[in-house]
């Protein structure tokens, strides 16, 4: 499927419906904080979860388009994680607008989640920062992960004598979670994984379609003694593109992309030619290869005999009661092999416009809206889209760094 739209972005505007409000989890309620990436086009905004979400206001959305407009085509984000430790199924899903919450501020040390600290927020680094006017860049928090440039090789943070940190795009926010969410506010049934994650998300100020796109990297570590086996990733998306009640959905499997148009050419809150937006997996999970001349990003380096991992599953639910979300962590896992699909829709490809025999019952709508050909969503409604990877395995001590 073709889309002209390459990563999470979006040329679109609209007001916000108001949703159900996120439920924080008790445990890190305290130090629940917003902070945004903002340029001449968009503002965005995360939690210290990690999630796209809106602050409290619900009058707008976490993706606002044109910036400080009260528009916006994407209400909330988040990621689903599920994998095997000793053939125990575990979850670590992050989605505020869907109100679950597996994973909350801070890094893992050896007896399990740090102790909960003010360390643990959003930092956030602008381009032509100095140390001398920036309270993170003078406390930037390398013993935690935070990337940074050693000006003098010492191995000693030090901004006062150039060190700085290693600012990606010309407005950067980074954070530090981990999925150590007591049981009680877990999905049921879900156990930790013992992850910690490192993200950094940012931002290009042009006037071109990188000024419209908002760049995510999620540094996962696996701090168990032992593998996680049939490790899952996903990104989640509610998208509601200008008014929420007529989206509709596809799947770019060559960019690897979910994402959300309308249902016609005249949207309730935008008017005339309505935006798209999307979710893309640009790069990463890296997975061996024995392909001659493979090769692709690993943990941000180029590396031969290696290829990025294919979509698993995509699939989409509605807005409302018994909507489909996830209840539990089985049903968690369900949702990212695809297996929800035949559970909810006996014939998947009975679901939709345009499918074939050869089309993928798990990966919905991989046609092409705009010549209305291939298998494509129908009837128009308020969307959650979820795109998984393939799975794979992480070894103890390992590292997946996935850029969306």
């Amino acid at each position: 499927m073709k889309l002209l739209l390459p990563f999470l972005l979006l040329p679109a505007t609209l007001l916000g419906q108001t949703k159900d409000q996120p439920l924080l989890n008790q445990q890190a309620a305290s130090s629940e904080v917003y902070s945004s990436l903002e340029n001449n086009q968009i503002r965005v905004w995360f939690n210290t979860r990690g999630n796209v979400i809106v602050p409290g206001d619900y009058s707008y959305k976490g993706f606002e388009f044109p910036a400080r407009s009260g528009l916006g085509v994407i209400y909330g984000t988040g990621i689903g994680i599920s994998g095997y430790i000793e053939d125990e199924l575990r979850t670590a899903w992050q989605a505020s607008c869907e109100r679950i919450e597996e994973w909350q501020p801070g890094n893992l040390i050896e007896a399990g989640p740090a102790p909960a600290s003010n360390r643990f927020r959003i930092y956030k680094i602008n381009r032509g920062d100095d140390w001398r006017t920036s309270e993170d860049i003078r406390k930037w928090p390398v013993d935690l992960g935070a990337p940074w440039i050693d000006r003098n090789g010492d191995g000693v943070y030090q901004p006062e004598l150039g060190d700085y940190p290693d600012l990606t795009g010309d407005q950067m926010l980074w954070m530090v979670i981990n999925d150590g969410v007591v049981p009680d506010k877990r999905l049921p049934g879900s156990k930790p994984m013992n992850l910690e994650c490192r993200i950094k998300a940012f931002i290009y100020d042009r006037n071109d379609a990188f000024g419209t796109s908002v760049f995510v990297e999620y540094q996962l570590i696996n701090k168990n003694p032992e593998p996680i086996k049939e490790f899952i990733f996903s990104v989640f998306m509610d998208s509601d593109n200008g008014s929420s009640e007529d989206d509709l959905v596809g799947c770019d499997t060559l960019r690897r992309m979910t994402y959300t148009y309308n249902e016609n050419n005249q949207d309730g809150l935008y008017g005339a030619k309505p935006p798209a937006v999307g979710i893309g997996l640009l790069a990463g999970p890296a997975l061996p290869s024995l392909v001659p001349g493979a090769k692709t990003w690993v943990n941000r380096r180029l590396q031969d005999h290696y290829k990025a991992g294919k979509i698993k599953a995509h699939i989409h639910y509605h807005h409302g009661a018994g909507n489909g979300r996830p209840f539990d962590f089985e049903e968690a896992r369900q949702h990212q092999t695809g297996e929800f699909i035949f559970i909810r829709v006996r014939n998947p490809l009975n679901y939709g416009n345009g499918s074939t025999l050869n089309d993928n019952p798990l990966i919905l709508f991989p046609g092409y809206p705009e010549l209305s050909t291939g298998w494509r969503d129908s009837n128009g409604g308020d969307r959650r889209q979820l795109l998984s990877t393939e799975p794979f395995d992480m070894a103890p001590g390992d590292t997946q760094t996935i850029l969306t």
